[in-house]
């Protein structure tokens, strides 16, 4: 009984900090029912807000009992650092969680992604998909089946069938992280990288777009036109075109028919130089 009582007193406190979804333009209103229940009908050039977030569509139902909405047609989420748009959205106004479906397309500023449906949450500013999408990057061209976005610690993240298209190499994996604040990307599983002159494969590794510097390890190998070389680790730095291997090294020269073992290298890929001890 004790606890009913402290239940019913909290549940204003509760309540209050809930913001309502308020109504800022509609070009006609009505009550009506939806799926049988109670709400408000709004149709034309409709308008909602609940704090910095801002909803817009051509037809939208109003649950003010439960604080939601559902909005069909040219949808459009605005809110300080992403947009979201599509055809259909059902909002949860006291969770912060909405789910488009149907052409939805998302943009922070720096990415756009295109998927079928997408749950963003406005608060958290986290999102994520579940059916495929498409994230476009500047010259970068990156899709999945699973992939979530952080607008807060800028993180995303993909997994299963990931593919990376750059105008310098394709990479596929299982799984991919990557971080804005460092300009980062972390794979995870099995990894291909594509280029014109090689193909490395690893099963963790990272690579740095900024320094232009990376890391290959778990099976790192590097498959070039005439040899073939494998080590614990990879350290690749792209300006100066310099890789060094460290640990259980093994380098294949299909040419001279050589194998050759160490436990350090070095390879110079502008003087085409590799020395290994």
């Amino acid at each position: 009984m004790k606890l009913l009582i402290c239940i019913i007193l909290l549940l204003p406190l509760c309540l209050r900090g809930q913001e309502k979804i308020t109504i800022n333009n509609v070009d006609e209103l009505s009550l009506g029912y939806k799926n049988g229940r109670k709400a408000k009908v709004c149709d034309g050039n409709v308008s909602f807000s609940q704090g910095e977030v801002t909803l817009t569509c051509q037809k939208a139902y109003l649950f003010d009992d439960v604080n939601e909405v559902e909005a069909i047609g040219n949808v459009r989420i605005n809110q300080p650092g992403a947009n979201v748009s599509g055809d259909n959205l059902y909002y949860y106004g006291n969770s912060n969680e909405a789910v488009i479906s149907n052409n939805v397309v998302f943009n922070d500023g720096e990415s756009t992604l295109t998927t079928n449906s997408l749950s963003y949450n406005t608060k958290s500013k986290y999102g994520y998909y579940s059916n495929g999408a498409t994230i476009i990057n500047k010259e970068n061209t990156l899709t999945s089946t699973f992939g979530s976005y952080s607008g807060f610690s800028k993180v995303y993240g993909f997994k299963n069938n990931v593919k990376l298209v750059n105008p310098e190499y394709v990479m596929e994996s299982d799984t991919l992280r990557y971080s804005s604040n460092n300009s980062t990307a972390y794979f995870y599983g099995p990894t291909t990288i594509t280029a014109e002159n090689n193909i490395i494969y690893c099963r963790y590794g990272w690579y740095n777009t900024e320094s232009e510097k990376s890391l290959f390890t778990k099976g790192a190998t590097i498959y070039a036109k005439k040899n073939t070389i494998t080590a614990d680790s990879l350290l690749y730095d792209r300006f100066t075109s310099l890789g060094n291997a460290y640990g259980n090294i093994k380098m294949v020269d299909s040419l001279e028919n050589v194998v050759i073992f160490g436990d350090e290298g070095t390879h110079y890929r502008n003087g085409g130089l590799t020395t290994i001890v």
